[in-house]
């Protein structure tokens, strides 16, 4: 399959195979987007859904453009400047971002290799839809399938990558599949949501029994007259007039016996838990007041629990995509800047103060606020009591002029 055959999938001039992997067992069952109760949620069906959706942008937000990715070996590193992303309006991030959502999703990111470095390793690698991907066990090997054609993966010589999520499972090739898991909590929002649209729909009017009291049957022209009468005064939000053996009786059960606004709140936070995201994040809430001391600690709960954990997997993507010793890292440097007296206050602890040596010269620590560097900014600051013994007698005795070392004996 070429780009342009990728390309009309992707822009829906094909419809996405059905992935067979998920009738092969319980197992893949789990996977494949069919929850334990047997509900199905397809991958657009379940990014409509407004809790995924908010949760699956902050974690690519996050994870995909707020960390700047750096390539090298050990301690000397360089900022990542190649783009793996082969279409040329395209970004680097918008890479990451096409990778980490089916990953969330689905359980695994996949696509094709367009080009290859001269050493073989892959230069531009195109993202695809997840339900493009179809797979089978073939004693023992797996068989893969991109819109139902045979692939190899790019390691056995083909040009199909595939990378499983981190919670990959026992005898399958991908991961888990959070669409499969959440399935039942996902359409239970979709309930809650068309339960509400139709309730507004009808101006907020409940499903109504009108039954004429003195008489056993009502003409069709009678009834069809009542009906329009209602429904008309109920839409225009007018008082409803009728004679009095008509009565009137509520069959639908009102927004507020049905719990509608907690269900939708609890339903919320149902949908963060499967992505370790806290509600508050996303708008929701979890009853508890908001301060700036609780906001600061979930930001950095965020990070360490869940921001963190796609961090390194992204880092693993992108070094298994590089030769030899080096690795990709990314730097939360961003993340951890969530207020000014905070990152002002930990640039001071990095320069160094009383006893403490820095960590970071003036200058570096003036870039990470933001601020130019300063003449004779570049020194470590080191408390003389850290210094050898041989260096403090020099600075007393001799003045220290020899650049920190002891002065030769005249």
């Amino acid at each position: 399959m070429g780009l342009r055959d990728v390309a009309a999938v992707l822009a829906g001039g094909r419809s996405a195979p059905v992935r067979r992997a998920a009738d092969l067992d319980s197992t893949a069952a789990l996977l494949g987007g069919r929850s334990v109760s047997g509900t199905t949620v397809s991958y657009d069906v379940g990014v409509a859904h407004a809790a995924v959706y908010a949760c699956v942008d902050l974690l690519v937000r996050k994870v995909g453009w707020q960390m700047p990715a750096y390539v090298g070996d050990g301690l000397a590193r360089a900022e990542v400047v190649v783009n793996p992303h082969p279409e040329a309006h395209k970004t680097a991030g918008h890479w990451k971002a096409e990778v980490l959502e089916p990953a969330m999703l689905r359980g695994y990111a996949c696509g094709m290799v367009t080009s290859f470095e001269p050493s073989g390793w892959p230069r531009k690698i195109l993202p695809v839809h997840p339900d493009l991907l179809t797979w089978w066990d073939d004693n023992g090997r797996w068989r893969w399938f991109l819109d139902g054609k045979p692939a190899e993966l790019w390691q056995e010589g083909g040009s199909l990558w595939v990378a499983p999520s981190m919670r990959s499972a026992p005898g399958s090739p991908v991961g888990r599949s959070v669409l499969g898991h959440a399935a039942t909590k996902i359409r239970l929002g979709q309930s809650a949501t068309k339960f509400g649209r139709d309730y507004f729909d009808a101006s907020g009017l409940p499903v109504t029994h009108l039954r004429l009291t003195d008489q056993p049957n009502v003409s069709r022209t009678q009834a069809l007259d009542i009906k329009q009468r209602f429904q008309s005064a109920a839409r225009d939000r007018e008082p409803v007039v009728t004679g009095a053996a008509w009565e009137i009786k509520q069959l639908e059960v009102s927004p507020e016996e049905s719990q509608f606004l907690e269900t939708v709140r609890a339903n919320v936070a149902d949908v963060c838990m499967y992505f370790g995201v806290p509600p508050e994040a996303i708008g929701g809430s979890s009853g508890d007041s908001m301060t700036y001391a609780n906001v600061e600690g979930r930001e950095l709960s965020l990070l360490v629990n869940t921001v963190g954990a796609w961090m390194m997997w992204l880092e693993e993507v992108f070094s298994s995509l590089v030769p030899g010793e080096q690795r990709v890292t990314l730097d939360p440097e961003s993340m951890l800047r969530t207020s000014v007296p905070t990152l002002f206050d930990t640039a001071q602890k990095a320069v160094g103060r009383g006893n403490t040596p820095g960590v970071l010269t003036a200058n570096e620590a003036r870039a990470m606020v933001g601020y130019g560097p300063l003449p004779n900014g570049d020194d470590l600051y080191v408390p003389v009591n850290y210094s050898p013994a041989a260096v403090i007698e020099d600075v007393v005795t001799n003045g220290g002029g020899n650049d920190g070392q002891p002065s030769a004996t005249p």
